[in-house]
């Protein structure tokens, strides 16, 4: 029902991402990049491959010799759920919309993930012995919660990261985008 939406799990998040470079460019072998990268990396790396000085320093070079980001950071700011579409639809009562209306900040490292929700729900996950993230360990882990609550805060800080709010009202979009959006399982 609520498939590709109101959530930052892996199974959203981890994006494989081939690229073919014209034979023009110089670069390394063909590689697989195994740690994590934000959707930002690329725009710095295609515009270090292409020799254009990048705008700002946010974003990094994917390619070798780089050092990978000690972690990386995703928001999902929090929704404006179609209670009415969806409870006309589906046979739900607005309580069961609830969990859909938050958002979320995740801070992820090579191992483990934080997620933060907007109506305070914090989730710890272990993705090498978990990678379904089934098994919360907020609560068994106080010390990594904490060391990782303090990596976000420190992102946060840095980024001067608003609180997490709400999104702005349904937009209005033509048949054929809705349709193609349902078929890709972003829209009911």
């Amino acid at each position: 029902m609520l498939n590709h939406q109101y959530s930052l799990h892996e199974t959203l998040l981890h994006v494989p991402l081939l690229i073919h470079l014209p034979e023009t460019l110089s670069v390394p072998t063909p590689r697989r990049i195994a740690h994590p990268v934000q959707t930002i990396d690329l725009f710095r790396t295609i515009l270090d491959l292409a020799a254009v000085p990048a705008p700002h320093s946010t974003s990094r070079n994917l390619l070798p010799g780089v050092e990978p980001r000690p972690y990386v950071v995703a928001e999902y700011g929090r929704p404006q759920v179609p209670h009415a579409a969806l409870l006309a639809r589906y046979d739900l009562e607005p309580a069961d919309l609830e969990p859909f209306s938050r958002g979320f900040r995740t801070l992820r490292t090579a191992q483990h993930k934080l997620m933060e929700s907007s109506d305070g729900t914090v989730e710890l996950y272990d993705l090498d012995t978990d990678p379904d993230e089934s098994i919360n360990l907020a609560k068994r882990d106080p010390g990594l919660l904490a060391a990782l609550q303090q990596q976000l805060r420190g992102w946060e800080a840095e980024h001067n990261a608003a609180e997490m709010s709400v999104l702005q009202p349904e937009l209005q979009i033509d048949d054929a985008v809705r349709e193609r959006l349902q078929a890709l399982g972003y829209l009911d």
